[in-house]
């Protein structure tokens, strides 16, 4: 792998370029996100895991986001 990418609601968050392709969400966030990770390889190939939904009540941050 090359990088991983971290979106929340379809903004870019992180990207990373090293093993083990991991992004700390250490934000505030309520209610109802999107949240998307996207891999690439060296030769720009890509794979994503799709939108998925999720609901939390995180007033004060620290929710992780693992590459799937």
């Amino acid at each position: 792998l090359d990088r991983a990418e971290f979106y929340v609601d379809g903004v870019l968050k992180e990207t990373t370029t090293s093993f083990p392709y991991t992004w700390r969400w250490d934000e505030k966030a309520m209610f109802k996100h999107t949240l998307e990770a996207k891999v690439y390889d060296s030769e720009g190939n890509n794979v994503s895991t799709g939108p998925m939904n999720v609901f939390l009540f995180n007033p004060l941050g620290g929710i992780e986001k693992t590459q799937p």
